[in-house]
């Protein structure tokens, strides 16, 4: 009887955890699979079937990219509850995320701390979590490692793997320099035109819906993503710590005010108008901002993610209202202790096997640049998702101890 290999062993483990999540939520919380942002996926995915352009109630839609409703679109091949197949193939794509990093792992440092990295992404606690949710974390993470793992066969394939990470979340550019730069890096020495290679399919897609966004809009970059948050978050943010009012409050005036810009003039118009209240007011107060920015990264970084998990279950405004009882504070606890083990591992990984380090650095890297530019002020801890199998790399690396790679 054939032997299964570890990697898939650990893979089908994932995959059991995650399709038990998915399938087992919904009977707790009907509207367990729906994050927050679902519905700006779901409305122009909707008119793109029906008419054949990617717009919402006729404007066309420049906020999101169509990777992720692209995704979404596979619903309609099997007549099953709405968004089943979406849900399974996220739990399929997280499984498939631990095999992947199982294997640059190994390649990197062997087939112990390779396993242990993947146990690691395997349990990680968000990372099961968001294949349950319909957001776009998940396939990214996916297309992410893919394009890492694709990089020493085909600089090409990477790039084309990175292109479509990229059109499911747009802060995947911050990934490309580390990416690129692996690209050119060889055994034997550089090569330049790996990562040209790279580069070309890697901006091409990008640079296409660039020019659609410019022909249908006026508005000549890739998402509208950035200005819209930026003015929603880190502005109003600003403004409610030097008035000293709740973020909530000022943040809902900020929408507003945008609503109404958007409403009532063109889109690239509004867009820049909300750029400009927001340069100005980041501009007015830079110490203020930076602060703001750091304590939400810290966030980021350290949030234990609680108060998503409560969300799945249908009950985040009993969370954030405080009446949850010990059943919070359980959670926080809990949450809190297995990330402050997974960001111990991976310190000491990186100390005790900086040369396999090296080797993961083009995906520790990108984690890390996502992580600091997702959002101080609203430093959710999803945005923690694209650093965490960089991490668990790491941890990986911590739990096989210093003995010399295995033979693969």
């Amino acid at each position: 009887m054939a032997r299964i290999p570890t990697g898939w062993k650990i893979a089908c483990l994932a995959l059991a955890l995650r399709l038990g999540l998915a399938l087992t939520a919904p009977q707790i919380c009907p509207s367990a699979w729906f994050a927050a942002d679902t519905g700006s996926y779901l409305r122009p995915l909707e008119e793109w079937l029906r008419t054949g352009a990617f717009a919402v109630a006729g404007a066309p839609e420049v906020q999101r990219t169509p990777g992720y409703p692209a995704f979404l679109a596979l619903d309609g091949l099997t007549p099953f509850r709405p968004l089943l197949l979406p849900v399974l193939l996220q739990c399929l794509l997280g499984a498939g995320s631990v095999l992947l990093l199982y294997r640059l792992v190994r390649a990197a440092a062997g087939e112990r701390a390779a396993a242990a990295a993947a146990l690691c992404l395997a349990l990680e606690p968000l990372s099961v979590l968001y294949c349950a949710r319909l957001w776009s974390e998940t396939l990214f993470v996916f297309l992410l490692l893919a394009a890492c793992a694709a990089l020493p066969r085909s600089g090409l394939g990477a790039g084309l793997l990175a292109a479509a990470a990229v059109l499911v979340r747009p802060v995947g550019l911050l990934a490309l320099p580390p990416l690129a730069f692996a690209a050119a890096r060889t055994r034997g020495g550089w090569r330049v035109s790996g990562a040209l290679a790279f580069l070309l399919a890697a901006l091409a897609p990008p640079a296409a819906w660039t020019l659609r966004n410019q022909a249908v809009a006026g508005y000549a970059r890739l998402s509208s993503v950035a200005t819209a948050e930026m003015h929603s978050f880190r502005a109003s943010a600003v403004v409610a710590d030097r008035e000293n009012r709740p973020p909530r409050e000022v943040r809902a005036e900020f929408d507003l005010r945008s609503r109404a810009w958007l409403a009532s003039l063109p889109r690239k118009e509004a867009l820049d108008l909300m750029e400009t209240e927001t340069r100005r007011t980041l501009a007015a107060e830079p110490l203020r901002y930076a602060k703001l920015h750091l304590l939400g990264l810290a966030g980021i970084l350290l949030s234990p993610g609680a108060s998503e998990w409560f969300a799945l279950l249908g009950r985040e405004k009993a969370y954030e209202a405080g009446t949850m009882g010990g059943a919070a504070l359980a959670a926080q606890i809990g949450l809190g202790i297995l990330l402050l083990g997974l960001w111990s591992l991976a310190l000491r990984g990186l100390l005790l096997r900086p040369e396999a380090a090296w080797a993961l650095a083009p995906l520790l890297l990108s984690g890390l640049l996502m992580a600091a530019a997702s959002f101080g002020p609203a430093g959710y801890s999803r945005f923690r998702l694209p650093l965490v199998p960089g991490l668990c790399a790491l941890a990986g690396l911590a739990l096989a101890g210093s003995r010399p790679r295995d033979a693969r």
